[in-house]
Parts: structure tokens; sequence; C-alpha cells
């Protein structure tokens, strides 16, 4: 008889449903574990001890749905995930107990006249035995099934379902049912399961069933087997003896005991050969796990076993402690049920191809500072980009960015952003005195234009400044203010605070008449300029060798983004993102670290970028303290400098040099922050390629057909390139 519900009752959130097998069935959707989590051992532990407190009367039932999906939406890559897609592992946990059969009967009869009444009992008795604790404990975050959900785990009676050749034939489908018939000879662990269930070609389910011993029956058993080994003489009986005593040992003074278990997979396709085909597969990539058997005589029998409310069909036995390893907890990735999107996430693959999302306002960091760490050619920029895009997503969020390398205008201008390009020859177009007449006039006012100034005054090899020179631009700058400037710029307060202003004359290359004349004039561009995103771009003054041209114009840009910050948010976020500019780093370190705390104070965001983590660090202080979250392609020191400068443990530098990349396919990165550790891999489709290629051949392709179509945009140029 195929298994079906013939009642539900709902007590609170709870839905137990009765089956017309005589068994009372509760189920629960829980979270997946990653299997990088750090607290791997722990959960292993505290799962071996929740399964001790299982009753002997429930059967348990674990079952992970795994396949591909193309619907992930509402966030930045939704189009690029859905056209290369991913993997969805769905981990269900099922509570069974089967009732006495004379009592069902009478209980029928009974039925007619109240049957709610006795399914209310039922229940409530029922729940009393169930450990949902189980999950609960370990934050696997059980959800509570409804009654349509447990058709998914039953048969659906429109198909016409047989048996032939093996398998069973569903409707068009093909069902093969791989059995795992003899357990491993080595050793395996918790992460077995997830370490080789990646390879398999989907979709597949996997399902295992637990009903547990008394400890008092198991004790039984071990003392029969410790006997049966005693009289014999050779070498096997003396290895079986030893286990036995060892087992016997677990069992008097932990309370371990056996528990029955049964592993299948049950592998569906649209023809028998290819059902076979993949079952065959399946039984060579988890061997590890031990030894899988394509059913072909028992095959009916043992897909009934796969259904809710039916008995293991051939079960194993396996003392209690070992069980977790054939429990599909842990994965390479992240549960769909805690992917916790919120509108800048990032979203990326992890290594068994499910996906996660990470932004630097993530929920439960303690602040939004990011970092991206990575040599030439490793991945960082395209990073960067996906990062910066999935920023703009989140319309309430601004964004600076800056670099070094002219690498971001195709992407400023795919975003409708605005560019900036510096030249000595033109007006920078930000004039930093004007913030006077916008903000209060308070402390913060001050220290953002005193910080702007001490990186003017400073001198070529002079990192920090003393605080008596830090004392003396303060003081200037307090009495400009206090006389009330009309059109504040730095011409007019040379003029007016000349006496109390050190080092004029570093200061006057600055002003109109000076070499630097251009830096700090307006231009119409930025007097207009409300947009979002607004890039930076210092590649030709970089390119000239003028340093400091350049760390002026990162002075101007610095005060510009802090002011909005502190004085002009409009209900906003603001993200300063800071790409190959170790150059800056050193002459405006001040700047950055002022920048920082005020992030760290309105809940704003800084995100660095560069090729070493040295171009982090100046005189000893270190932009990576202040950022909790590190996106990690490279090691560019010895194993144990980078540790210290980057706050990772050394088997933490071994993962980052295991990280893979594969041409045209995909790179890894690493990334740690105070939620944990995890391994993402970064997939492009191919219209994200065109977005980020950077080779000179790709560019001119793009410049090459759009030249070829008048009035073609760069993002329909680049979508004709992907098809």
């Amino acid at each position: 008889m195929l298994p079906s519900i013939i009642d539900s009752i709902k007590i609170e959130d709870q839905t137990v449903v009765a089956l017309n097998s005589g068994t009372l069935c509760i189920g629960y959707e829980i979270s997946i574990v990653d299997s990088e989590n750090e607290n791997i051992r722990a959960i292993e532990s505290d799962l071996i001890a929740s399964l001790g407190q299982l009753s002997n009367s429930i059967r348990v039932r674990i079952i992970m749905d795994s396949f591909a999906s193309y619907d992930s939406n509402f966030h930045s890559r939704s189009d690029a995930v859905n056209s290369i897609g991913f993997v969805e592992n769905h981990l269900y946990a099922f509570f069974e107990k089967d009732q006495n059969p004379l009592k069902v009967n009478i209980q029928q009869i009974k039925g007619l006249f109240k049957p709610q009444k006795l399914l209310i009992e039922d229940a409530k008795s029922f729940l009393s035995e169930v450990s949902v604790d189980i999950f609960e404990n370990l934050g696997l975050a059980p959800r509570p099934l409804e009654r349509e959900d447990y058709r998914n785990f039953l048969p659906d009676f429109s198909l016409q379902i047989s048996h032939t050749d093996g398998v069973i034939q569903m409707g068009h489908q093909s069902v093969a049912i791989v059995k795992l018939v003899r357990q491993a000879t080595h050793g395996i662990s918790c992460l077995t399961f997830s370490q080789n269930k990646d390879a398999l070609a989907l979709p597949y389910r996997y399902v295992v069933t637990l009903s547990p011993e008394s400890a008092l029956k198991t004790e039984k058993e071990l003392r029969q087997n410790s006997n049966q080994s005693a009289a014999g003489n050779d070498a096997v009986a003396a290895n079986n003896y030893l286990k036995t005593q060892d087992a016997m040992q677990k069992v008097v003074s932990e309370g371990a005991r056996f528990v029955h278990v049964e592993s299948q997979f049950v592998v569906s396709r649209n023809t028998t050969p290819q059902a076979k085909q993949h079952a065959h597969d399946l039984i060579n990539t988890m061997r590890p796990l031990g030894h899988f058997y394509l059913e072909t005589v028992g095959t009916e029998e043992a897909w009934l076993s796969t259904l809710l409310g039916q008995l293991p069909h051939y079960p194993f036995k396996e003392i209690d402690e070992v069980v977790p390893s054939y429990i599909p907890i842990f994965t390479n990735g992240r549960s769909p049920l805690n992917r916790n999107l919120i509108p800048s996430s990032l979203v990326l693959h992890r290594r068994d191809e499910s996906i996660q999302g990470t932004s630097p306002f993530q929920e439960g960091y303690d602040s939004y500072s990011a970092c991206i760490i990575g040599l030439p050619g490793s991945g960082k920029s395209v990073l960067g980009n996906m990062m910066t895009r999935a920023l703009h997503f989140d319309e309430s969020i601004n964004i600076v960015k800056l670099d070094v390398g002219g690498s971001h205008t195709r992407e400023t201008e795919m975003l409708g952003g605005i560019e900036y390009e510096f030249t000595i020859d033109k007006p920078g177009g930000f004039n930093p005195f004007s913030i006077i007449n916008k903000a209060p006039h308070n402390k913060d006012l001050v220290q953002i234009l005193a910080t702007f100034l001490e990186t003017l005054l400073r001198e070529e090899q002079e990192v920090f400044v003393s605080k008596d020179l830090k004392a003396d631009i303060e003081q200037s700058l307090q009495f400009y203010i206090d006389q009330g400037p009309i059109a504040p710029n730095i011409d007019d307060f040379i003029a007016m605070a000349r006496p109390y202003i050190p080092r004029i004359k570093l200061l006057e290359r600055w002003s109109s008449k000076g070499i630097y004349g251009n830096a700090f004039k307006e231009s119409e561009q930025q007097k207009s300029s409300e947009n979002r995103l607004k890039y930076f771009n210092f590649s030709k003054i970089s390119q000239a060798l003028d340093g400091d041209f350049a760390q002026g114009g990162l002075a101007s840009v610095m005060v510009a983004f802090n002011f909005d910050m502190l004085f002009n948010r409009q209900g906003r976020r603001f993200v300063f993102m800071a790409d190959e500019v170790p150059v800056f780093v050193k002459r405006c370190f001040s700047f950055f670290d002022l920048s920082i705390s005020n992030i760290r104070k309105y809940g704003d965001g800084f995100v660095t970028i560069g090729q070493k983590t040295e171009h982090f660090i100046v005189e000893g202080k270190s932009l990576l303290d202040a950022s909790p979250s590190k996106f990690i392609f490279t090691v560019d020191a010895k194993d144990e400098v980078f540790a210290d400068r980057t706050g990772l443990e050394l088997k933490d530098i071994q993962t980052i040099k295991n990280l893979h990349r594969v041409q045209g396919k995909y790179s890894e990165v690493f990334h740690i922050d105070n939620l944990g550790k995890r391994t993402y891999r970064i997939v492009l489709s191919p219209h994200e390629y065109w977005s980020y290629t950077s080779k000179k051949e790709d560019k001119d392709k793009i410049h090459s057909i759009m030249n070829a179509v008048p009035g073609l945009t760069i993002e329909e140029a680049m979508k004709c390139l992907s098809l």
C-alpha cells in the first residue's frame, strides 16, 4: 500500500499528519551547516549527544533534495546568476511514530464519531516524544512544514507507477534507488558526505532513516558479539573482539547505543539508461562513504522505504557516535533558509555551487569597512566592480570611487554615474572651503578641513605632522571661519588668515596663482552633480608622476565625501571605495583614518582595494585593522607576517594558498569577517565578462562594434558580444 495522508492537525505552529500506515509524522525544513564553520567539531559532538536523547519509539528521517535552480531575484546579479545557474540544497527532518495496529483499528471505528478529538490526543502525546531541540540547539532553525509540504515526500497518485527493468517508472520519469549496503572500512567523518556530494549529477534526493535501539539491547548484543569473537582464534576474531570491547566501554561509560541506519539515494531521470548511468556514477563518487549498490531486485521495497511513514528496507547498525557521518547536515556552502539578502548584497557562488550574499552592511557586522587584497590577475578588480554594482543596486547608497588606473570608466558609464578626471591643466572640480557655508561651524568641520590642509602642508618624507603644526592649522582655520567669509576658497583663506597659517609657501602652491592652481577650482559638472556614483580618475596625474597634485586631489575628494557623510546625508548611506592607491594611503593616511572613524560613527562604508597587505600599512598603523571584512586572493608575505597583518590563523593562510583559479571558469577568494570564514567562487556570466574585462583586445572589440553601429550604447554592444 502506498503511503498517503488521511488526516492532519495543527497544534500551535506545528502540523502533525496521520498516514494510512497508522504512522504519525511531523516534519521541519532545517538549515544546512556551512562545512567551513569554525565550530564544526562542536556541532558534530552536540549532534552525537542529541541522538542519544532520541526516544526508542521515534524514527527520524533526514531528506536532502539537491537540484539546479535558475531563479534568484532582487539583487544586483539576478540576471547573471540566473543565466549561470546555482545549486539549492534543501534539508528536511521528519519524526515518525508507528502506532499499535490494534489501537489504530479501534480509533478508526471510534473516529467515525469524534475523529479530531482522538487525533489531538495522539498528536500531543507524539509531540511530547519528539526532540526538535536536536536541531534548535545546533542552530539549524527548524521551520515546521505545512500539510501541503508533506506531499513532496509522498507518491503522486496522478502518475502511473510501475516497476520494470530495475527502476521505478513514475509517469515519464525513471527512478533508480542506490543504497549503502556496507560501511567504509576506513575512517569517515561528518564531512565525508559534503566533500564528495558536490560532484554528483543533479538532481538527486538523499534519504537517511534512523531508528535508535535502547542502550540495554545494544549492551546485550555487544556481549553476545564479544563472546563469539572471544571463541575465535584467528586475527579477524581478535580484531572484532577488540572493536566490540571498545564499543561496550562506550555503551557502559558514555551511554552510547546502536542506531539502525538506512542510507539511500533517489535518482530520477527522463530515461532508464540515464537513470542507471547516473546511479553508477554516484556509486563511484560516494565510495569514500562506503559501498553503495544499485537496487535491481528489491527496487520497489527500497523505493517505498524512502517515503514518509515507511519502515526501513535494509538498514545497518552503527554506534551513535558514527551516525553523523551519514547525516547530510554539512555542505560547502549556504542553505537557502539563511541567505539573508539585503539590497546591497553581492551574490556569489560557494564551492558547492550554492549562492550566498555578502555586503559591507551585512547584519551582524560591528562596522562596515572592507578590504580586497590580491596580486594582479587574481580577480580582485572584478570583485571590486561586482561590489560596486551591488552597492549601487541599493538606491539608498551613494558611492565615491577613485583609482589611479582609469579602469572604472566603462563601469561608471554603464551604471549612469559621473566621472571626474584629474589633470593639472583643468579645474579639479571641487572647492573644499565651500563646505564652510554649507555645514554647522563645529569641531567636525574644523577637523575635516584641518586634515585636508595637513595633506597639503606635509613635507616630502613626512607621514604624520606634529601636534604643534596640527594646532596651528586648526587655529588658522578657526580664525577664518569666525570671520564669516562670503565666498570661501583657498585664495580667500590665504589672504584673510595669512598671519596664522604655518608653512605658507607650501600652501601658496595650491592658490590660483600657484603651480597647482587648478586643483580646487569648481566646475559646472561638480556644481550640478547629485549622482549616486562619482568616480574620480587619477590615472593621468599618476602617469605624470606628480604625487603632490595627486594627493591634493585625493584630499579634496575626501573633504567632499566627509562633508556629505556628516552634513548632507538626506537619509542616505555613503561608501568610499579606493582602488590601487598605495601612494595615496601613504600620503593621506590621516584622512583615511579620519574617514574610517566618521564612517564608524554614522554607519557608512569604506572599501579599500590593494595588491599587497603592506600597501595598507603606514608607519606601523594599518587600515586592515579597521576592516572587519577581508576578501583575500593571495598571500604576499611570509606566513607569520601575513597572519600578523591580517589577523588570520596559519591554517587560513594554507586555505588561501590552496584557492583554485580555472581560466575562463572561476576564481576563488577567501573571506573572513566577524561572522566566520568562507570561500567564494567568482563565476561570471558572458555579459559580466565583457563588462569587467581589462584585456586590450576585448576593449577593442567593444569599440569596434560601437563604431560599426552608430548610436549603439556600450551596454548594447556588450549584450551583442555576450550572445
